[in-house]
């Protein structure tokens, strides 16, 4: 371990990170100014990015005592109440304005969206005008969370608890010995070892899980880390039973992920008496998750538990106010004139002592849980609030810039991160200028809080090693290059093709039973294009692809085994308007991590004599897409080009030609 950072060194680590995120917060700043000036408002909506001719449906009180404002599309100016494609989520940042009168609205947050609603919350009053656009704005509520943050950590830099200490370098991790009872689940030695290492960890801990890795033949197909980490909470809640345990991922689908798992086992002993299901809450709105796991959420049981009836009658007495608020001029009931300032004074004073009452209920439910689940971010909530936890876990950690990771962390007594480094990092949209890179002085948001304690306390994770995902022939390659070769395919997967999904799996099809499959297009001629400020697309390339998915479809793999796989949108585009299955996945190689299929059609796209080969220069992004197959990987592009890329690429090329696989030429299917 090198010697202790000085104070002005990590006031400079503090100083950088700000400086960082608001290098962040202006790159997206300036993308949604730019686009709000340069677009027309139809060419916004063209975009995504905004709904016009909306109308309000309804008005409510939601979870905070907030205004919930349901949108929809009248029918008086709309032929069609659906609404049309668009890029609004749970979460983002909105505002709703008047057509025509963008200075008279409301700001608000995306509550909820449905194929013909979408809910916004808003802080106070909503008067809104009949008709009416919704347009997205740039997200600076979680920035200035982790700004925040970041001034909390600046003030424990000189007396800090231990965990924190062992994050900024002023302390080596310490460990001791841990007494294991018994195991919950099926492990093996690697999985045990890493978990045994997490118990022993009095500060920090971290897990390295490349892909497969943290799943058990028993165990969902889908869960990726997910196995060892719930064993890990378990064997946590054992040794410890009042411990209390705070798990964050940078994202909802992550987070979900770990809560179905829980949720399951917590309905059974011996699971149900170390966690029962009473003791789990989700934070965050019931439409983020599935419908059988509502009931792990904070607002479902804030509304539906013991105390639900201290707030309800007060619900139902302004969500009555609001009702009629709601009414137009004409309208039967219609509060109109200056009965309408009348009302929203009282619907004010209701929604204040509200709040009041809501808030001693959540107490009570944080309060009575041991597990909380809450994203990086929204575990900075209000309801989380001087709760301390004993135990932090944040999966997915090499996703999450490091600044939202210090969200969770300071909310804990000791810390277990799990992630991959040689996945893809978080997605950032700024520059960063030159700075001199050191542990303490990131050169880009990049640099994740995993890779900063890997490289200052190397000693402080233990590595996954046994996967139950790929076929060792489409697992070699990423063991060999990224993983020191010690990523080992489990007996169980290590032999399986697409011919044991097909009749009784005897099937010798040289199609099915083929594991990695190279569809060179080197000179076929078929050339990418780059069209000015858009994506990538090369549609005679996606012919190629489209003919081999339904091949596979055609020899009697099921279509949602299937998934085409490329870095470019354009070509996503261009391969989902020339196939009709609804349930194939079909998406860029972002949108695929975390998830597996049985066949992964890979389209690498780039195909040009200047040998420019974009997205596919960044080695995890490729790693994502080749980890993904579990049973046969079939790759498409121009060697010629690709391997022009990057000394990685080159390898990668040269595995395809000339390791397990085979080459085919892809003229034989154009």
């Amino acid at each position: 371990m090198p010697p202790s950072p000085s104070l002005e060194a990590l006031e400079g680590f503090i100083k950088r990170q700000q400086h960082l995120l608001k290098l962040e917060r202006e790159a997206e700043e300036v993308q949604t100014r730019l686009l709000n000036s340069k677009c027309s408002p139809k060419l916004l909506e063209k975009k995504g990015l905004a709904l016009g001719s909306l109308g309000v449906s309804g008005i409510s009180i939601g979870l905070g005592g907030k205004t919930l404002v349901e949108l929809c599309r009248p029918i008086a100016y709309n032929v069609d109440v659906l609404l049309p494609p668009h890029t609004f989520r749970q979460g983002d940042p909105v505002r709703i304005e008047g057509v025509g009168k963008a200075d008279q609205g409301v700001d608000g947050t995306v509550y909820r969206v449905t194929t013909e609603r979408i809910i916004v919350a808003t802080e106070g009053q909503a008067e809104l005008v009949e008709r009416l656009r919704l347009v997205k704005l740039a997200n600076s509520a979680t920035y200035d969370r982790m700004d925040k943050t970041m001034v909390g950590l600046g003030k424990l830099l000189e007396v800090a608890p231990p965990h924190v200490e062992v994050l900024l370098g002023k302390k080596k991790p310490e460990f001791e010995e841990a007494y294991m009872k018994e195991w919950f689940t099926d492990l093996n030695d690697s999985q045990k070892g890493a978990i045994t290492h997490c118990l022993s960890a009095t500060e920090v801990a971290a897990i390295h899980g490349p892909p497969g890795t943290g799943e058990s033949l028993s165990s969902r197909a889908d869960i990726g880390k997910t196995h060892t980490l719930v064993e890990l909470i378990y064997q946590l809640l054992s040794a410890e039973p009042h411990h209390k345990i705070l798990i964050s991922t940078p994202s909802n689908l992550a987070l979900d992920n770990i809560l179905a798992r829980l949720w399951q086992l917590s309905a059974d002993p011996p699971y149900s008496r170390l966690l029962p299901r009473s003791c789990i809450v989700r934070l965050g709105h019931p439409t983020r998750v599935q419908a059988d796991l509502i009931p792990a959420t904070l607002d479902y049981q804030a509304k539906h538990g013991d105390d639900g009836t201290l707030i309800q009658d007060i619900s139902n007495e302004i969500n009555s106010h609001l009702s009629e608020l709601a009414k137009r001029r004409g309208e039967r009931g219609a509060v109109k004139g200056k009965d309408r300032g009348k009302r929203w004074e009282e619907v004010k004073e209701l929604r204040r002592e509200y709040r009041q009452r809501e808030g001693k209920v959540v107490s009570n439910v944080i309060d009575r849980a041991r597990v909380v689940l809450a994203t990086c971010h929204s575990a900075g909530a209000r309801q989380l609030n001087d709760v301390t936890f004993d135990v932090c876990i944040i999966d997915e950690a090499t996703q999450a810039i490091e600044a939202v990771c210090w969200v969770p962390i300071l909310k804990s007594k000791k810390l277990v991160i799990a992630g991959d480094p040689k996945q893809l990092p978080p997605t950032i949209m700024s520059k960063a200028d030159a700075v001199k890179a050191s542990p303490f002085l990131h050169k880009s948001l990049e640099t994740t809080l995993f890779d900063r304690i890997e490289t200052m306390h190397p000693k402080i994770k233990r590595v996954l090693t046994t996967q139950y995902r790929m076929h060792k022939d489409i697992a070699t390659f990423p063991s060999e290059t990224l993983y020191e070769s010690e990523l080992i395919s489990d007996p169980s997967v290590a032999e399986r093709t697409l011919a044991d999904l097909v009749g009784d799996g005897t099937s010798d099809d040289p199609d099915l039973t083929a594991t990695v499959i190279f569809y060179d297009t080197n000179t076929c001629r078929m050339h990418d294009m780059v069209e000015e400020g858009e994506s990538t697309s090369n549609p005679q390339e996606a012919e190629i692809v489209v003919k081999w998915a339904k091949n596979l479809v055609e020899l009697g793999i099921e279509p949602k085994d299937i998934a085409i796989v490329t870095p470019y949108q354009a070509q996503v585009a261009e391969i989902r308007g020339k196939l009709n299955f609804p349930e194939m996945m079909i998406g860029s190689v972002d949108g695929l991590q975390g998830q597996e299929r049985e066949a992964v059609i890979l389209s690498l796209v780039r195909s040009n004599t200047k040998g420019e080969v974009g997205f596919l220069s960044e080695y995890r992004r490729l790693n994502v897409a080749m980890t993904r197959a579990k049973r046969q990987l079939c790759v498409v592009g121009d060697s010629s080009t690709v391997r022009k890329g990057s000394a990685y690429l080159e390898a990668w090329i040269k595995y395809l030609e000339d390791g397990p696989g085979e080459v085919r030429f892809a003229g034989d299917m154009s």
